[in-house]
């Protein structure tokens, strides 16, 4: 770059009397200067657009002061915190297994009780307990730091995480601020019970081991549920002068002689430790503790490690999220608010992965799930198709893995007392149909059809299992409500019809790129068809103005469910009822401030005899499946608003409800991508407040909507382009795997819109599947000039426009018998349209806004087919 462009400070200072003289002598040689410095950079700028800027901890950073959950963790172990409290509610391990310490015994109240008790005594002071006291703090994806300032000091507490060992590091400091000697005691008592995985049966039977009074203790526990795993505290910089361990029998709040308001010490068995430091002025006491699990016969070689290493080991898993992060761009909007939420999706998509078994996956939050639940990651991969899919194709080798031998996939997987267990997606289960649709995303990015060959049996047994629910009536049956996994009323279901549709589609496209089941693709299109109809037929209501749902055969349900939105994504119903399904939404299960309810009315409360719910699974009004709040329902709605062609309300509901930003500035808003939020409208208190902030499908459908909202199209067959700008944008960047490759991507606007590929024109929004070696994509809005294919039903192998003779020529490949339909767009009506040399009548050419849009549909009669168009 340096020859070619003379920007190092030698060649620059070696050009400049060059360049004077040539300003005199050789007008040539300035013109070719300075289009070599404009071409420089130009170059630099559109590097700088694409990304591969190095980012730093202080680009994630959220400071906030407020009412809020925290979730933070990484690869082994996860905490939960409430009210912005510096102190945990939670601490979970997940190696060698899941294991949590927990004191609560109400899911719905577990903010009231604490893992740790940590008290300060400054000089004469009494102690001062930190448990409930609210900090602000810094927040990222995978750390947290809380402080709090008075006249007489500050107080830091911060919590990191390893990346190679099963650890957590606690740092506190305390700062004396005033102008006098002060003696500072630290007092930290650590609960020791674990709950198992499981059952969250208590697990009570410890013993310790006290080294070099209390530097390093290790706990061991005999229960065979906890897979005997030992936990180990160390304590660092300022060590303790007070150790003291407690079981059940001890009875003793041993040197903790002060209560603490409002609530109890942490239960025995427990660990207590005082540090001690006199600090002149503006002087710090520093502790720091590293906590974690292992297995008892690696513990002393893991502590010794961690003891020399742990900085480098924090900065070691800080620093692989950032590179991650940092080596794609993803998106870049040059909206601040959106990309800094690109940022922190991505970012959560790295940090929620756990330890299970010998591997390391996703999982859904940081601290509260000891599960691996398939539905969360197929929901995830959805979006990472697009930017990332190596690890779409660790994630589908994993699910493979745990399927049985009849090769169902599992639903999950996790440890259960003595051992690990799988649970299987039975009939009745969206994962079967997720599975199918993210495999087909796979392919179509990828092209990696070696892989999808060993994918493909369970594959066929997915949709197989699927389609054990399909009534006579071809639409399908469930005993669930919507998209959720508790109730026992069986009938007809919206959600399930279209997920199954989507498969049943997207099972036709695999079939026919691997040239699999060929015998059997028109029938299966043929269900798809009718299961569409009926779907329109049967669960539309027009009386309700949305796709219902039937609670027992034939007896609709009245209650609006998110799920149906997902139809107008899919293009299972057309423009009107899209239309008109937004507006019911719009009145019955949309808040423009917090989000889209999972159900409207909000009544589950008073219907567990009709339901069959277990207790009050469902949840309080406004609570989880009761009317919560989810981020993929509000997906959901944004990529409906994209399918009426309001991409402008979407990108602003996009902004108010799925941001970083828009969520902290909305009621009881804080940072968070979270799994439920509260749409209490009633309750100041409550309306806004979240659960479980960092949520990993969250972050995926926040990207997967930004890729439908600014670039992509839904399209079973092809990868299809559908760009847009914001109103005051002129640039958008998105990366975009195509072939293995991730390929950048540009939507700009111009006087006339063109799509370039490696530079070339091409007159075509789906890529030509005849195109390999792809590089740089070039959309840009703006005025037609020729024809462009807009959509097709078939993979497209390659479309060609000559100008001469202007004439379009479209090679599609399908299978015979396949139904495809065409679009194409122009300024002229087309004079004749061919399909493999004989004339097609009956053309289809809607004018409006002075263009012509003509719609093909024609049956496949081979494998590859010729459509001519003349103007």
């Amino acid at each position: 770059m340096k020859n070619i462009f003379f920007y190092d400070e030698t060649h620059m200072t070696q050009l400049a009397p060059c360049i004077l003289r040539g300003f005199f002598t050789d007008v040539k040689f300035v013109l070719i200067s300075v289009i070599c410095v404009l071409f420089f950079l130009l170059v630099n700028i559109n590097l700088f657009a694409f990304g591969n800027n190095k980012l730093s901890k202080n680009d994630l950073i959220i400071r906030f002061n407020g009412d809020a959950k925290i979730e933070v963790g990484s690869y082994y172990t996860g905490l939960e915190f409430h009210h912005s409290y510096p102190v945990p509610q939670r601490f979970s391990f997940f190696y060698p297994i899941a294991n949590s310490i927990d004191l609560s015994t109400d899911y719905w109240k577990r903010d009231t009780t604490f893992v740790m008790d940590v008290g300060l005594k400054f000089g004469e002071s009494k102690i001062e307990w930190l448990n409930n006291k609210s900090f602000v703090f810094d927040l990222t994806p995978f750390s947290v730091d809380f402080f709090k300032n008075d006249n007489e000091k500050r107080i830091e507490i911060s919590y990191a995480f390893t990346k190679n060992k099963p650890a957590f590091v606690i740092s506190y400091s305390i700062t004396n601020r005033t102008n006098q000697n002060k003696t500072i005691e630290l007092y930290t008592k650590q609960a020791l019970a674990f709950r198992t995985s499981h059952t969250y049966k208590l697990s009570e039977n410890v013993n310790s081991q006290i080294f070099e009074n209390g530097e390093t203790v290790f706990i061991n526990h005999n229960d065979y549920e906890t897979q005997n795993a030992c936990m180990f505290i160390v304590n660092g910089n300022e060590l303790p002068v007070n150790v003291q361990f407690f079981n059940r029998k001890s009875g003793s709040k041993g040197f903790f002689k002060e209560s603490l308001t409002k609530r109890k010490f942490v239960d025995a068995p427990s660990l207590n430790f005082v540090c001690k430091k006199n600090l002149k002025p503006n002087e710090r006491l520093i502790v720091t503790q590293i906590i974690g699990t292992c297995k008892s016969n690696e513990s002393k070689q893991i502590v010794s490690y961690l003891k020399d290493n742990y900085k480098k080991e924090i900065n070691g898993f800080e620093n692989a999220i950032l590179k991650k992060i940092s080596e794609n761009l993803t998106f870049k909007t040059s909206d601040k608010i959106l990309d800094h939420s690109v940022l922190w999706s991505k970012a959560i998509l790295e940090a929620n992965k756990h330890y299970i078994d010998g591997n390391i996956m996703p999982m859904p939050c940081p601290a509260e799930y000891n599960f691996y639940f398939t539905h969360d990651v197929l929901m995830t991969d959805l979006a990472a198709v697009n930017f990332d899919i190596e690890r779409v194709k660790n994630d589908m080798r994993f699910i493979i893995k745990l399927a049985n031998k009849e090769k169902i996939i599992p639903h999950a997987y996790y440890w259960k007392d003595s051992s690990f267990v799988t649970e299987f997606a039975d009939h009745d289960n969206w994962n079967n149909c997720w599975f199918i649709i993210v495999s087909a995303g796979y392919l179509k990015h990828s092209n990696d059809k070696k892989f999808l060959v060993e994918l493909y049996p369970f594959i066929e047994k997915a949709l197989t299992q699927a389609l054990k629910t399909k009534g006579n009536d071809d639409l399908m049956w469930s005993f669930r409500p919507d998209w959720w996994d508790i109730g026992k009323k069986y009938g007809q279901r919206s959600y399930m019809t279209i997920l199954a549709i989507k498969a049943i589609r997207s099972f036709i496209y695999l079939s026919t790129v691997l040239n699999k089941n060929t015998d059997k693709l028109f029938e299966l299109e043929q269900l798809a068809k009718r299961m569409t109809k009926n779907l329109n037929e049967k669960l539309w209501r027009e009386e309700y103005g949305y796709l219902m749902n039937c609670s027992t055969p034939d007896t609709i349900d009245e209650h609006y469910y998110s799920g149906s939105l997902l139809a107008a994504h899919y293009g299972l119903i057309d423009g009107r009822k899209i239309t008109n399904m937004i507006e019911t939404a719009n009145k019955k299960i949309v808040d423009k401030k917090v989000g889209v309810y999972t159900v409207y009315p909000m009544d589950f409360d008073k219907l567990g005899e009709f339901w069959h719910f277990a207790g009050n699974e469902a949840g309080d009004k406004f609570y989880y499946l009761n009317g919560g709040i989810w981020q993929h329902s509000n997906s959901w709605y944004a990529l409906a608003l994209i399918a009426d062609d309001k991409k402008e309300n979407a990108a602003q509901f996009i902004k108010n409800v799925m941001t970083i930003d828009g969520i902290m500035n909305g009621p009881n808003g804080q940072p968070a991508m979270y799994e439920v939020r509260n749409g209490n409208f009633n309750d100041p208190k409550v309306y806004g407040t979240i659960d479980k902030p960092q949520f990993m499908w969250a972050a995926g459908w926040y990207l997967y909507s930004l890729y439908y909202l600014f670039g992509l199209n839904d399209n079973e067959w092809n990868i299809e382009f559908n760009p847009y700008l914001l109103e005051d944008q002129q640039h958008c960047f998105f990366d975009l795997q195509i072939n293995n490759k991730l390929v950048k991507v540009e939507v700009a606007r111009d006087k006339l819109q063109k799509i370039r590929i490696n530079g070339a024109d091409v007159n075509s929004l789906i890529i030509p599947n005849r195109i390999k070696d792809i590089k740089k994509i070039e959309l840009t809005i703006g005025k037609l000039e020729t024809p462009l294919l807009k959509t097709t039903t078939s993979v497209l192998k390659s479309c060609t426009f000559h100008k001469r003779t202007n004439e379009m020529k479209i090679i599609l490949q399908a299978f015979k018998g396949h139904n495809n339909k065409t679009v194409i767009e122009s300024q002229k009506k087309p004079k004749i349209i061919t399909l493999n040399g004989h004339k097609l009548e009956n053309i289809k050419a809607d004018y409006t806004n002075g263009e012509y849009l003509t719609t093909i549909n024609f049956t496949h009669e081979n494998k590859n087919d010729i459509i001519r168009i003349e103007y």
